[in-house]
């Protein structure tokens, strides 16, 4: 009995040391890549200087060509859209934008059925999570239920968003794949896609959103 529960432990410890170990290299091996979205491209801009930015969701991302827009007007200009993207995202990009010093002459802001949405989408939170030790961050996801597992159990954070920062996106990185959507300039069009769009306007209407006013005061 005494055999089995010391064998038990090894494998414990083992299992630990290797969920910090994996901890580690992940993180590094995010943190010092090319970037592979537009967080890590935010993270990694300092002191940079647009004309022309736009955030949003993919009403921005798969509409503004800023390649373009530089070649028709002469001006600098960023594409900063996320699909899926929610005001809270917009928010958080914002602030990190401004945070390394990266400003804006004018900076459109795609507003529509976002305004009756809080909250950080959960790709978004995902393409986070590698870089929860930066302060801007790591006070956001301290909102989340999850943060103390975030923080305090290894490599949790990227089982739970494995599908966004998992291992394939991680030998990706390694491998210096390029990634599926276009970062200089951040335009990545949908040809062909969205011909026939369904919704339907909310049934109830807001006149008011904090983190909208959030971004108005930043900007």
């Amino acid at each position: 009995m005494k055999e089995f529960l010391v064998y038990i432990f090894k494998i414990i410890i083992v299992i630990v040391v290797l969920m910090y170990g994996l901890d580690a290299l992940y993180s590094y091996t995010f943190k010092n890549s090319a970037p592979r979205n537009k967080v890590h491209k935010i993270l990694q801009l300092e002191n940079k200087h647009y004309d022309l930015a736009f955030l949003g969701s993919s009403r921005i991302e798969n509409h503004i060509d800023c390649e373009l827009v530089e070649k028709l007007t002469g001006k600098s200009c960023v594409n900063l859209g996320i699909s899926g993207a929610s005001l809270g995202d917009m928010l958080i990009l914002l602030t990190l934008a401004e945070t390394n010093k990266i400003t804006f002459d004018s900076l459109f802001v795609q507003i529509d059925y976002n305004f009756y949405n809080s909250g950080l989408s959960n790709t978004f939170k995902a393409n986070l999570v590698p870089f929860i030790q930066n302060p801007i961050i790591k006070k956001e996801l301290g909102k989340d239920k999850e943060n103390f597992y975030y923080n305090y159990i290894p490599f949790y954070r990227y089982l739970k968003y494995d599908k966004v920062v998992g291992f394939r996106e991680f030998f990706a990185t390694i491998i210096n794949k390029k990634a599926k959507k276009e970062i200089k300039f951040g335009f990545n069009p949908k040809r062909g896609v969205g011909l026939e769009v369904s919704g339907k306007l909310p049934e109830k209407f807001s006149h008011t959103n904090e983190e909208f006013e959030l971004i108005k005061k930043l900007v």
